[in-house]
């Protein structure tokens, strides 16, 4: 793997480690695990627990034994039960400093003319915005060799990519005598977003707000998507409240930034909740990604009738559904292993509606018919997808080998990689870790170690 510019990752050395115990070869325990300890990667819950469990199991030597705890002795220095460091969370890689910003106690306050609406969302928590803290290190405008802040902001968002940059440029922003539009610190704050710096446009809209910048339903949207995104979707509803408070209605996409942020929370039935409200009180017409983003959530549960109902209900407002909303529901059927309604939901997807399946679409479908072992009708969709002309990805190569290595072929497997290459398709480490796997269940361990030697150089 390693030849071939893939390195292995923690699932890979756990494969490897778990044939190799299954096997009883002990003197490659020692070789791996000194060798998964020069490449950084600790001993997770999983590989201590497999070690655990073959210590239990078989009579051990006493040389692998005394390994095994000098291991975890790495990973614990302390010398303290192993649990701890299962359970502990990582710390942070930094931990930012400096200058607080003033917190908005306006957003606790969502008691305005629009009391009625607001209340529908109080079921959702108010939120509070707590005070979060930017860098004075980023706030500096004293740093050498820095370049003068542009004087115009005209496609701003795409113009600034450094965030050191951007919050120089804010700072210089609200100097200015007057300042500068809203127009110009929504292109500032969508710059920082696209970033991924949510905190960061967080405490920037609170700059904002502190100035008494005024703000328009885009703002509040990019400060929405922030909260979001950090899963603190409270905040998000916190944010649209004072919105309402000053008149700014919101728009479609600020809706399903919010469906999607309780989505990503798992917060499914307030996401319901949310979405039955937007049609009854007429907040907003969904459109296709509001259907699409409570189709997958209702998926992820499980809840594929009512995500089919969904899309029925789609056809009958006149919203029209895509191949997203369609590949959301087909893959979910697929995990369940209704593959048979799942290839009735794409014919009508193909047939009925004229939706042209993609690459996403037919990875569910062949993963769901690769797990019953259904190949006839693999092969009938590989060749729909050669007819149509769309290129197979790493993903369904993965698919296939992973499938035909489960069966014990691991030949077969070993032929789609040597496929995938010839295609100019680089096998990734999920692909490699399914031939290791292969081969450890087959007991060539040798096999096993060489594929796993091939990695990453």
């Amino acid at each position: 793997m390693e030849e071939r510019g893939c390195q292995p990752d923690s699932v890979t050395y756990n494969v490897l480690l778990q044939g190799i115990l299954k096997y009883v070869h002990h003197d490659m325990v020692e070789m791996l695990l000194l060798e998964m300890e020069g490449k950084g990667f600790s001993l997770d819950a999983s590989t201590v627990s497999m070690l655990l469990d073959h210590i239990k199991a078989r009579s051990f030597d006493a040389s692998l034994l005394k390994l095994i705890g000098q291991s975890l002795l790495m990973v614990n220095p302390s010398g303290r039960s192993s649990k701890i460091i299962l359970v502990l969370p990582a710390k942070p890689k930094h931990v930012v400093s400096s200058v607080v910003s003033p917190p908005l106690n306006k957003f606790k306050d969502t008691s305005v003319a629009h009391s009625t609406l607001i209340s529908s969302f109080s079921q959702f928590g108010t939120g509070i915005f707590t005070p979060k803290t930017i860098s004075a290190r980023f706030l500096s405008t004293s740093s050498p060799n820095r370049q003068t802040p542009v004087n115009h902001y005209r496609s701003m968002s795409e113009k600034i990519t450094n965030l050191d940059d951007a919050l120089q440029l804010f700072d210089e922003m609200t100097k200015r005598k007057p300042l500068p539009s809203v127009f110009k610190f929504t292109q500032l704050l969508q710059a920082v977003t696209k970033m991924k710096q949510y905190s960061c446009s967080v405490d920037l809209f609170k700059r904002m707000n502190a100035l008494r910048v005024p703000v328009n339903v885009h703002t509040i949207s990019i400060v929405i998507k922030c909260c979001c995104q950090m899963h603190r979707t409270n905040e998000g509803f916190a944010v649209l409240g004072y919105g309402f408070k000053h008149n700014i209605l919101p728009n479609v996409c600020t809706f399903n930034t919010l469906l999607n942020g309780l989505i990503l929370e798992n917060r499914v039935l307030k996401a319901e909740r949310l979405f039955k409200k937007l049609i009854k009180v007429e907040l907003c017409e969904p459109n296709t990604i509001t259907y699409s983003t409570m189709i997958k959530g209702l998926c992820r549960f499980g809840n594929n009738d009512t995500a089919i109902a969904l899309l029925k209900l789609m056809d009958r407002r006149g919203c029209k559904p895509d191949v997203i909303t369609y590949s959301i529901i087909i893959d979910s059927l697929c995990k369940d292993k209704m593959v048979d309604d799942a290839l009735g939901i794409f014919k009508e997807m193909v047939f009925k509606k004229g939706i042209l399946p993609n690459i996403v679409t037919y990875n569910s479908l062949i993963h769901g018919l690769c797990n019953l072992c259904r190949w006839d009708d693999v092969s009938k969709l590989l060749k729909e997808m050669e007819d149509d002309r769309i290129s197979l990805d790493v993903r369904t190569y993965s698919i296939l080998v992973d499938t035909l290595c489960k069966e014990g072929k691991v030949e077969d497997a070993n032929c789609i990689i040597n496929l995938m290459t010839e295609r100019r398709k680089v096998p990734d480490v999920v692909t490699y870790n399914s031939l290791i796997d292969g081969y450890c269940l087959r007991g060539e361990m040798g096999k096993a170690k060489e594929v796993f030697d091939l990695i990453g150089v």
